[in-house]
């Protein structure tokens, strides 16, 4: 069975799915493509999957497919979730660009400053309401004990809006509102670029897939009728004329014509075919038109089958993306445990200088102990090391989908002749 799924926003979102799927009673064969958003499984009852996959914070707006014909439903859900993104990042961008250009102090000298509390009803908009999903997600993830990219991003942007409200209540005039504003908005913006890569990855295959849709003339009872290239059979008699690409495999019975296999071999070059010569799905004609006699249609045709070996090759899982699979597992747990003892090491190093100080016991700088004083150098190694720490992180987080290697085996019975 092979559903597709909303709501995946990263690889530690597909390994989530793939464990909670795999749990389940009797459930065998469970794979995860997050590039092309779908979930393959078997030995499970459909409604129990999608009910797993709602308690964790995502859906499935479809029912199951053995065949080829759910790929256009695919890139349907590839379209709504490109236009959602983006119209979450735009609400995103246009209410916090002016509040991070004024707390940068980018903002033009000629125009009126507003005060801290329309930063703090903005920001409040953009965290809460631009970025809601990711919050819903978040909090689903937790109650069954998950972490994943959204996380982080609640973490750290409701962390940063605390902070704000806090120095906002202490009567600072710059209580950094931008902060929490600006993390929504370029998670928004990579969610919508992500978006947009991710529907060019699975273009391609719906652009083949569209050749089955399109209407064919079918020869019966002397009649002519046309119908969709998805409801020919074996036998069927179908009259192609010029201009018109082949949705099955076939032999010509009357006609004879030109015909381009560009699009299956990339030779430009038209070839002529008669009575008797064989055409492949995907074959355009371009002369005479000719009757065609049905020996494979749908997913056992040559396009067909060469569909379903593109999508079988996406879910493909090589030895070295294993190995970043479990890598990546560790990624969101090792930076919250990293960001705790940075935290944790901040507080116990300016207590113990607070009460060496204090105490006399040993003199201390009262720039050590007040941590926004810090000297220069001790401030940089402090960037530094957490820069560095960061810059690996993230480093591998976004690398690891690359090890994903798409591979296309020979196929017995898939030949062009």
């Amino acid at each position: 069975m092979r559903i597709p799924i909303s709501g995946m926003t990263c690889q530690a979102c597909a390994s989530t799915i793939q464990d909670a799927i795999s749990s389940l009673p009797g459930a065998r064969d469970v794979q995860t493509n997050f590039a092309l958003k779908q979930l393959n499984f078997d030995g499970v009852e459909l409604d129990l999957v999608i009910k797993t996959l709602q308690s964790l914070g995502y859906d499935s707006p479809s029912t199951q497919s053995d065949s080829i014909f759910h790929v256009q439903e695919v890139e349907d859900l590839g379209l709504d979730e490109t236009r959602k993104a983006k119209r979450q990042f735009l609400l995103a961008l246009a209410l916090g660009l002016p509040e991070f250009t004024m707390g940068m102090g980018l903002w033009p000298s000629f125009l009126p400053h507003w005060p801290p509390f329309i930063d703090a009803i903005l920001a409040g908009v953009v965290v809460f309401i631009a970025g809601l999903q990711i919050h819903k997600r978040t909090i689903k993830q937790l109650k069954n004990g998950h972490l994943n990219m959204d996380t982080l991003v609640t973490l750290g942007s409701v962390a940063a809006l605390i902070k704000a409200f806090a120095l906002l209540l202490r009567g600072s005039s710059m209580p950094g509102f931008e902060a929490a504003s600006t993390i929504i908005v370029f998670i928004l913006l990579g969610r919508y670029l992500e978006a947009r890569s991710r529907r060019a990855t699975y273009s391609a295959t719906a652009e083949l897939f569209s050749i089955f849709q399109h209407p064919v003339i079918r020869l019966h009872d002397g009649r002519e009728e046309s119908i969709s290239g998805l409801e020919l059979k074996t036998g069927d008699h179908i009259k192609l004329r010029p201009g018109e690409i082949s949705p099955v495999d076939g032999v010509i019975v009357d006609g004879k014509t030109q015909v381009s296999d560009q699009a299956l071999t990339g030779e430009v070059i038209p070839k002529p075919v008669g009575p008797g010569s064989k055409i492949f799905s995907g074959t355009t004609v371009i002369e005479s038109p000719i009757t065609l006699l049905v020996k494979e249609a749908g997913q056992e045709s040559f396009l067909g089958r060469l569909i379903l070996e593109l999508e079988k090759a996406q879910t493909q899982t090589v030895p070295v993306q294993r190995l970043a699979d479990r890598v990546t597992s560790f990624f969101v747990p090792g930076v919250i445990t990293f960001a705790c003892l940075a935290s944790l090491v901040q507080f116990l190093g300016g207590l113990v200088c607070l009460l060496a100080a204090k105490t006399n016991f040993v003199y201390v700088p009262a720039e050590i102990y007040h941590l926004h004083q810090l000297p220069v150098e001790m401030r940089f190694i402090d960037i530094f090391v957490i820069g560095v720490v960061s810059f690996l992180l993230c480093l591998l987080a976004t690398l690891a989908p690359a090890f994903k290697g798409a591979r296309l085996n020979p196929v017995e019975g898939l030949k062009y002749d």
